[in-house]
């Protein structure tokens, strides 16, 4: 990332964390568009830092010195947040004893972010469509409508496109809001951010609670990091708060972390003197596993007297990966650094792809007594020689050494 990029990040996203280059994409985008007032849709899961995006487009927009709110349109029902976002006047139902102004007016000048924009009910998306298309609005139970000046922002935790095919939202108002849509990724599709937030979230918790925990140790990223984080930052954030406030104290390591990050299945990594066994594939499969990438080929059909699901393509795949690392830690006497140098990957992403195929208990081994030894050469057909992203498995655990005093 450039230097002026750098300095846009620490001026409007400091909290956004990570060097993952789904990150750094994100960061670009949202310093192209801020000066624009095009609507933008935020896509992305619960706890990946919408609205900390949105928060950033308004703050580096002209808009800055105006008015920034925001509703999750998913927490009202319909008629109170008809209410919310375009205001009343007095009479206009039950309870309506005074004139109350909505968000859109309220945002005149500002920017106006809505939060799970697919969960409005499609009369409300009809009023909505209508005050973006003409710039004004209407209080409920008002004969005149107002002229407004807002930007909109929205953001949701599905496709809105997908959305549009059931039915659910209308496809006018997806063209309208859809005009730059920029896509947070998850955190189990970036476990080499792990450390960066760990450590932010030790400093923040000792900051807010007044403890004195010094960092982590290399088991706890690595036990982490085949987690499937649900709710992503938000979720590690108060994972980490509780860590810091049950320890108090000195360093945070594996045991530390709570009984759903518990032991799978355990590869077999037998020295390079003893003898090699397949492991069992952890889902059926109707084919040997390959050991080399000539033998990655189509599985045959089955037999008639015996018919079966032929493997899928991500099967198959997942069974030439799990047998390479096997192969590579093998080769490598168990050293997981020394493995993810053979595969071509980073140490990180290659435990969390053994806590992938393999669960946490191997993950989080200690490393061998004699890693200092010549490695075997790994066979040229077996590297991986691309990074994997999507659900990775961390690393081994190496012997606990502390990730950096805070």
């Amino acid at each position: 990332m450039s230097t002026g990029h750098n300095s846009f990040r620490a001026r409007y996203l400091p909290d956004y964390l990570g060097s993952d280059p789904t990150i750094l994409d994100v960061v670009q985008q949202v310093e192209q568009i801020a000066g624009f007032a095009c609507s933008v849709t935020l896509l992305g899961e619960s706890g990946t830092g919408k609205e900390l995006i949105a928060r950033a487009i308004h703050d580096a927009s002209p808009r800055a010195s105006g008015p920034m709110l925001a509703i999750n349109c998913a927490a009202l029902s319909e008629s109170v947040v008809e209410s919310e976002l375009f205001g009343h006047v007095r009479g206009a139902f039950t309870g309506a004893d005074r004139a109350r102004p909505g968000l859109f007016a309220a945002a005149n000048g500002g920017t106006l972010f809505l939060d799970e924009i697919a969960e409005l009910a499609l009369p409300i998306q009809s009023k909505l469509l209508r005050v973006l298309q003409e710039g004004e609005v209407r209080p409920v139970g008002a004969t005149r409508a107002t002229k407004i000046d807002v930007r909109i922002i929205t953001a949701s935790h599905v496709l809105l496109a997908s959305a549009v095919e059931d039915g659910r939202f209308r496809e006018d108002l997806f063209y309208r809001l859809n005009v730059f849509p920029i896509e947070l990724p998850a955190l189990r599709d970036r476990p080499g951010d792990l450390e960066e937030l760990v450590t932010h979230f030790v400093k923040r918790s000792n900051e807010q609670f007044g403890c004195q925990v010094v960092g982590a140790t290399h088991d706890l990223i690595d036990g982490l990091a085949g987690h499937d984080w649900p709710g992503n930052v938000r979720e590690l954030e108060n994972l980490i708060s509780r860590l810091v406030v049950m320890r108090r104290a000195g360093m945070l390591s594996a045991a530390d972390l709570p009984q759903e990050f518990g032991s799978r299945r355990k590869p077999n990594l037998a020295r390079p003197s003893q003898p090699h066994r397949s492991l069992p594939a952890r889902e059926p499969v109707t084919a040997p596993v390959p050991t080399s990438a000539a033998e990655v080929a189509p599985l045959a059909d089955p037999a008639p007297e015996t018919p079966s699901r032929r493997p899928d393509l991500h099967e198959q795949v997942a069974v030439f990966e799990r047998t390479l690392i096997e192969d590579a830690l093998r080769d490598a006497g168990g050293n997981k650094s020394e493995a993810a140098r053979r595969l071509g990957v980073r140490r990180t992403t290659l435990v969390a792809k053994i806590k992938k195929h393999f669960g946490d208990e191997i993950a989080s081994g200690e490393e061998p007594e004699n890693v200092g030894l010549a490695p075997q050469p790994a066979a040229p057909d077996r590297r991986m020689r691309r990074g994997e992203r999507g659900r990775q498995c961390g690393e081994t655990a190496r012997p606990p050494q502390m990730m950096g005093a805070l």
